[in-house]
């Protein structure tokens, strides 16, 4: 139902935005290895997204096939 990731990611990573339920929440740094927007996605729907974006934070860089 909840996904929390504290390490920012080049892009939101599909293989996670895909597991949540509808109703449910994920909230990730993506942007640059330098500077990341806090993202909120929510499932809407099977195949819609509710997004929210909150500027200005630097995580240490997701790593693996979805990272850097």
């Amino acid at each position: 139902d909840k996904i929390i990731i504290t390490a920012g990611a080049p892009s939101l990573p599909k293989k996670l935005i895909n597991q949540l339920n509808i109703g449910g929440i994920m909230i990730l740094p993506v942007g640059n290895e330098i500077e990341q927007k806090m993202m909120k996605i929510t499932r809407i729907t099977e195949k819609d997204f509710e997004s929210e974006t909150f500027s200005g934070f630097s995580f240490v860089p997701l790593i693996g096939e979805e990272g850097w």
